[in-house]
């Protein structure tokens, strides 16, 4: 069975869609942090899942954050590629968006991803590619 992430960063509320909400800012340190505890995780799936990774409250990327970040997906792949079915990701600032768009050229993903402006639009496309019931409409997706 699928372990519960334990990362701060990560709700399981809404599995097996599971939401990463990133902080305004974080460190190289605390995204390397990150992405072992999803190394960690991804090593206990075992069943069809899909992400959420919401990134609407980072402000700025530096080039160390972004050589992590794609580092640390580019070390995920392997894990990801069995039950990783799709990932929405969240990006309401232009630059941002443009990061994150590089960072998925640089490594690029083994599943299908698209960017959203909200989570609501993003829970509803991945829970498409899943298969599963959107939620109640009026049910706060933020948790």
């Amino acid at each position: 069975m699928t372990a519960l992430p334990t990362h701060p960063w990560m709700d399981a509320s809404k599995a097996p869609i599971y939401v990463w909400r990133w902080p305004k800012e974080a460190t190289v340190e605390e995204l390397n942090e990150y992405y072992q505890a999803m190394f960690e995780w991804f090593r206990t799936v075992d069943e069809p899942i899909g992400t959420i990774v919401n990134a609407t409250a980072v402000m700025t990327g530096t080039p160390l954050q972004r050589q992590a970040i794609a580092q640390g997906d580019k070390r995920l792949q392997p894990y990801v590629k069995k039950w990783l079915v799709a990932s929405g990701f969240v990006v309401r600032k232009p630059a941002i968006r443009a990061m994150g768009k590089a960072i998925l050229w640089l490594s690029p993903p083994s599943y299908p991803h698209e960017f959203f402006e909200s989570e609501a639009k993003a829970y509803a496309w991945v829970a498409e590619r899943l298969g599963i019931e959107q939620l109640d409409p009026e049910e706060p997706l933020t948790g």
